[in-house]
This record gives structure tokens, C-alpha cells and sequence, in this order.
């Protein structure tokens, strides 16, 4: 679809700007490009088991997020080998505890979207499958939302895999897929506008 391939172009394009401006204006790009990813994430999610989409995302994100983060800790940490301070384990032990990665200088930083958004779609998953209506998964969604907000506030470095970031942008994944099933490019039988 060119309308999603035009939106994920303008993401990758706010995300490169957003890593070469370092003022005031980098925030203002993340937040309104980031947030693009997930609601097409959202966009392209398809309902399933809890067990299916586990082995789906784990394939499609979990499997090139821990291969990337360990192909490049182990690069870096081997170009880096005669510094003292570096540690393999150092560098590979953040892709699992996730939080740790802001402010660790991890080198699998880079890839953390993929922890992100494989948390993102499990726990989606999980409230498509349990919560029935849009009203109520809207309201489970927002309470989600608001506690991974505190949470990715107070306790970065002690939850693993991103968990508190994933819940807070679950907002824009929920909206994604409820623009997709009400409201869509492409005609369907009811509409919420």
C-alpha cells in the first residue's frame, strides 16, 4: 500500500533527523515519528493465538533483535579489546534486562524497537483476545498506556525487554488496528466517523 510505505518513509526519515539534531527540536521528532511505527504496526496486526503469535513475533522481531544485539556487542567489543573496561557479557546482558540499554552505553541499543514492539504486539495480542469491544479494549489500552508511561518514568532500569516503553506506545498500536478495522483506506462496511 503506498500510503503505508509513504508514512513508514516519513518515520525513518523523522528517526534519522532526530539522531543528527542533538537541541531542542530532537524530542519534538521522536515524538511525532516513533509513535508512526506503532500505529502501523497496529495497522498490519492480525489476531491470533497467544502461542501463534509468540512464535510469529519472536521469528519477525525477537530472533533479529537478540542476533543483531550480540552481533554488534561482540564486533564493537572485539575493536574495543584492548580497553580494559570492556566486558562481552557487559555489552550482551542489556538485550535482556532492556532498560539497562539507556543508560549503559549498550551497543544493541540501536535495535531497541524490536524488543519494543515484539512486547507491544504479545500484550496486544493477549487484550484482543480477552477483552471483546472496542470500548472496553480502548479503556484496557489507555490504563496499559498510562502505567507503562509511569513505569518507563521510575523503573527503566529494572524492567526487562522495554516492557514499560512497549506499554506506553501500545496507544498508537490499539489505534493502528482500530483505524484498520473502522475506519480504513480501503472500504469497508462500517466506519466509526
Amino acid at each position: 500500500n503506498p500510503v503505508f510505505d509513504i508514512m513508514k518513509f516519513i518515520a525513518i526519515m523523522g528517526v534519522i533527523v532526530a539522531h543528527c539534531v542533538h537541541d531542542w527540536r530532537q524530542p519534538l521528532v521522536y515524538i511525532c515519528t516513533l509513535q508512526l511505527f506503532f500505529f502501523v504496526g497496529g495497522y498490519f496486526f492480525k489476531p491470533k493465538s497467544i502461542a501463534n503469535a509468540l512464535k510469529y513475533e519472536a521469528q519477525r522481531l525477537l530472533i533479529p533483535y537478540l542476533i543483531g544485539g550480540v552481533g554488534i556487542s561482540i564486533i564493537l567489543t572485539c575493536l574495543y579489546i584492548n580497553n580494559q573496561n570492556f566486558n562481552l557479557w557487559d555489552r550482551i546482558s542489556p538485550l535482556f534486562t532492556g532498560g539497562g540499554a539507556f543508560l549503559n552505553n549498550h551497543y544493541g541499543f540501536m535495535l531497541w524497537f524490536f524488543s519494543a514492539l515484539f512486547v507491544c504486539s504479545i500484550i496486544y495480542t493477549i487484550v484482543n483476545r480477552y477483552i471483546k469491544g472496542y470500548i472496553y479494549s480502548t479503556l484496557v489500552i489507555i490504563a496499559i498506556t498510562t502505567i507503562g508511561y509511569y513505569l518507563s518514568i521510575y523503573y527503566i532500569r529494572v524492567i526487562p525487554f522495554l516492557i514499560p516503553q512497549a506499554c506506553a506506545a501500545i496507544i498508537f498500536f490499539h489505534s493502528g488496528y482500530m483505524f484498520k478495522t473502522y475506519n480504513s483506506i480501503t472500504p469497508k462496511s462500517h466506519a466509526i466517523i
